[in-house]
């Protein structure tokens, strides 16, 4: 038989969890990408993309990411938490942040981008782990990669200098307490599943769930 001592250690641990599980603090990385139906001019050099032609959106993973990040929120108990959304870019990124806010992510927080602009996949997951850090999130959410590079880099080296767990190409997400059960599709149709201890960084991949549309009662 268990001891009261023992009983009542364990409410207060299943009360702890309870608790976190109820205020899961979500950040979720977002890029913008060229429209997939831009047309790709180049400067009058022929050295590099005329930018100033090309219309962007936010990059389609992400997406999924912001998705994921607001059902979980509103599947806690009490439908308690936050969703904060994280981007590195120029002004012009104001405009996809309002989008994610519009499919109802709690805040935004813009790092400006400029004078970094020509920075590699490493400085970019610098820079956003620094905001990461201040933010001290339960987990991160991002797309599985960017539609422009597709190197699916920056997700990997945040959850590297974190120090933190990290899977990508998630198809499916079920919270636990203080860890993620989840799955993500491999070579040949293969499904493999984890069991991750939070804080972790998760790639969401498109058949995570299907993206909400914005609303600007949402923002």
């Amino acid at each position: 038989m268990l001891s009261s001592k023992t009983i009542l250690k364990n409410y207060f641990v299943f009360r702890e969890l309870i608790k976190r599980s109820a205020n899961l603090k979500i950040v979720v990385l977002l890029k913008q990408t060229p429209d997939t139906e831009a047309k790709i001019s180049f400067t009058n050099e022929s050295k590099s993309i005329d930018k100033s032609s090309i219309k962007y959106i936010v990059n389609p993973y992400d997406e999924f990411a912001i998705e994921q990040a607001l059902q979980m929120k509103e599947s806690s108990p009490g439908g308690g938490g936050e969703v904060v959304v994280v981007s590195f870019g120029t002004d012009d990124i104001k405009e996809k942040i309002l989008k994610a806010l519009a499919m109802g992510a709690d805040r935004g927080v813009q790092i400006s981008q400029d004078g970094l602009e020509d920075l590699d996949s490493l400085g970019t997951a610098k820079v956003l782990v620094s905001a990461i850090n201040k933010e001290k999130p339960d987990l991160v959410l991002c797309g599985r990669q960017g539609i422009d590079e597709d190197n699916m880099h920056v997700g990997v080296m945040v959850a590297e200098l974190l120090e933190w767990p990290h899977v990508n190409v998630v198809t499916k997400m079920t919270a636990n307490g203080e860890s993620i059960t989840a799955q993500r599709e491999v070579e040949g149709g293969m499904v493999e599943s984890y069991e991750v201890q939070l804080p972790a960084v998760f790639g969401a991949h498109k058949s995570l769930n299907n993206p909400r549309y914005a609303s600007l009662p949402g923002i």
